[in-house]
């Protein structure tokens, strides 16, 4: 029997033309560790963010952990190999969040309009800079009559 177990997009490391690099959760045992799923045994999640992994009971991951550095990034490190009991657990919570809907749809933004300030501002004479502006303008023009000449 095929089963289906939701991921995040974030977990997803690499992608080649027939199968992803999957990250196991950081919350789980298995921290670290990623392995290869076919993409013909995946499919659209149920969220924009989510990715549906499918398996069947038979199945039995084989993890891989890769080197951190510059030169054995590429180069397997460790290898585990789980039962789909052991998948189901790590990626246990982050299908439940996936799939369940939020309960609490309860919003704590409350707009409230602004109330309207009537006064009479008046700017400082120090403030103003009238010949500041006046000047800005004409050496742009002066710019631009330079680069139609």
């Amino acid at each position: 029997m095929m089963k289906n177990i939701n991921i995040n997009i974030q977990n997803i490391v690499r992608e080649s033309d027939n199968a992803m690099l999957i990250a196991m959760p950081h919350n789980s045992s298995f921290e670290g560790y990623c392995f290869w799923h076919a993409k013909k045994l995946m499919s659209e999640g149920s969220h924009s963010y989510a990715i549906s992994i499918a398996y069947n009971d038979d199945f039995i991951f084989h993890l891989k952990k890769y080197g951190n550095g510059k030169y054995n990034k590429y180069k397997v490190i460790d290898e585990k190999s789980i039962s789909v009991e052991e998948f189901e657990e790590a990626f246990d919570i982050m299908n439940k969040n996936i799939i369940s809907p939020k309960e609490d749809t309860e919003s704590y933004l409350y707009v409230k309009e602004p109330e309207k300030i009537e006064m009479n501002v008046e700017i400082l004479e120090e403030l103003k800079n009238d010949n500041g502006y006046k000047e800005s303008v004409n050496y742009l023009e002066s710019e631009e009559r330079k680069q139609n000449v």
